[in-house]
């Protein structure tokens, strides 16, 4: 098949133009391959171009005065032409997969369909010449149209050959909202235990793609359906049978698919909202007239994702961002109980009790735990059909509270622990650190009382209380 031409340079950058054209004037086969042919299919602007080519790593880096040998081994050298880097590869077969993810046996060739047929997904085995030509061997153009994710030829071969394709199929069915070919899928079951053969720092990336997706419920729903869930993150496939009690009756886990579906997209609420309840089939008891209760779980739950999470190599500042999400996600649970039907009030939480909220949390963790909140209730339904929304009411009063810049800790007090030694007479110690504490408790009840004087009256107050008691 033959695309427009027009509709090819619509899309088509002139510097990977013009590594096409030099190397089919230098007598080598090259066209373009990969993900990049798939977007254009589907009239969409390609972020990336990968070029395949007969010529060899060799004779690229002959061709091009500035080349990097980024992945001679398999055919992979990185052209830069025009301040632009494009990966250009050679054709090739491969055999042999050990580690179920690395080819132990690499042959250059010149024939194109050979090279597609080595390739994951049918839609990612095409290629377009420079003239708008379609190679479509496997009938990737035909899954585009039907929108299914279907593995080149045999799918449980593909997936033994490399089982980050299990992964990465789900990606693209969360990416693309695409559903799993039948016999795709099944070979996904069959062969989900694979995944443990991938490095941890592989399955990560893909894990934050999907929650990143346009699609994110389908990628999770095929995570568990395939089997992946288990494999990857047992902690979360834990929660799929069990019950909570409330308005929808949903099990741990599908309340934890809605909840991410329901958030903003953002790496860190995705995760937390992935990671929120994790540890409630651990902490699971039963309550008052026996509905289950989940006690504890959000501090467990804080600790078992920061497991998890450094399992899967995310970087340290993420899995602590995480973290304190999933630690503190409960302590706007009374502050934004919605008000009665119809009603429109503000939220009853006093500003001492703001103020306290910000101290123990971060201001700057305060929308994140509020998004995190509303996600959390739209996903039980809860508050649904109130005229306003009470957490970005309290969001509000927090910004305003914040913009005040009220005393929150010890380095804002109007006196320091030098002065409550001067003071006391104690020598440097708990004892000092525990007035600091009171006052700033005091301060952030009453930031009036943030004045020298006032403090110093307070600190006195303090010592003649200690010695009533100790009389």
């Amino acid at each position: 098949m033959t695309l427009n031409r027009f509709h090819l340079a619509r899309f088509l950058p002139p510097y990977v133009a013009e590594i096409l054209g030099n190397l089919i004037a230098t007598g080598h086969h090259a066209c373009l391959v990969g993900g990049c042919v798939r977007d254009v299919i589907r009239g969409q602007r390609p972020l990336d171009w990968d070029v395949a080519t007969a010529a060899r790593p060799e004779q690229v880096a002959l061709i091009f005065p500035h080349t990097l040998p980024t992945g001679v081994r398999y055919g992979t050298t990185t052209v830069i032409h025009r301040g632009r880097a494009i990966e250009v590869t050679t054709f090739r077969k491969e055999a042999g997969y050990s580690d179920r993810r690395h080819p132990d046996r690499i042959t250059f060739i010149t024939d194109l369909n050979a090279d597609l047929a080595r390739r994951d997904f049918a839609f990612n085995a095409m290629a377009l010449d420079l003239n708008g030509r379609l190679l479509d061997p496997f009938g990737g153009r035909r899954d585009l149209r039907r929108r299914v994710v279907r593995a080149v030829g045999s799918a449980g071969e593909r997936f033994e050959e490399d089982a980050l394709r299990l992964l990465r199929g789900v990606r693209f069915a969360a990416e693309l909202g695409f559903d799993l070919e039948g016999d795709t899928f099944q070979a996904m079951r069959s062969h989900a235990e694979l995944i443990q053969r991938v490095a941890r720092e592989r399955i990560g990336p893909e894990l934050e793609r999907i929650l990143l997706s346009p699609h994110p419920g389908k990628g999770l729903v095929l995570l568990e359906q395939t089997g992946l869930l288990g494999e990857i993150l047992p902690e979360l496939h834990a929660g799929v049978n069990v019950a909570q009690d409330g308005p929808t009756a949903l099990t741990v886990w599908q309340h934890t698919v809605r909840t991410v579906t329901r958030i903003r997209k953002d790496p860190v609420l995705r995760l937390a909202a992935l990671l929120h309840d994790v540890a409630k089939p651990r902490t699971l008891t039963a309550g008052k007239g026996g509905r289950p209760d989940f006690p504890g779980h959000e501090v467990l739950g804080a600790a078992m994702s920061e497991a998890i999470l450094l399992r899967l190599k995310f970087g340290r500042s993420m899995v602590d961002r995480v973290a304190h999400l999933i630690r503190h996600h409960l302590v706007l649970q009374q502050s934004c109980a919605p008000p009665a039907q119809n009603a429109v009030r503000q939220t009853g939480i006093s500003d001492a009790a703001i103020r306290r909220l910000i101290a123990r949390v971060g201001v700057d963790a305060v929308g994140d735990l509020a998004e995190l909140h509303r996600a959390d209730r739209a996903a039980s339904r809860i508050g649904v059909g109130l005229r306003l929304d009470p957490t970005a009411r309290l969001l509000a009063r927090v910004r305003r509270i914040a913009a005040g810049k009220p005393p929150l800790g010890p380095e804002d007090l109007a006196i320091d622990g030098d002065d409550v030694q001067r003071l006391t007479g104690w020598t440097p110690g708990p004892a000092i650190g525990r007035v600091l504490r009171q006052l700033v408790d005091d301060v952030i009840q009453d930031p009036g009382l943030n004045r020298r004087d006032r403090l110093e009256g307070r600190v006195m107050d303090l010592i003649a209380s200690q010695e009533t008691d100790e009389g």
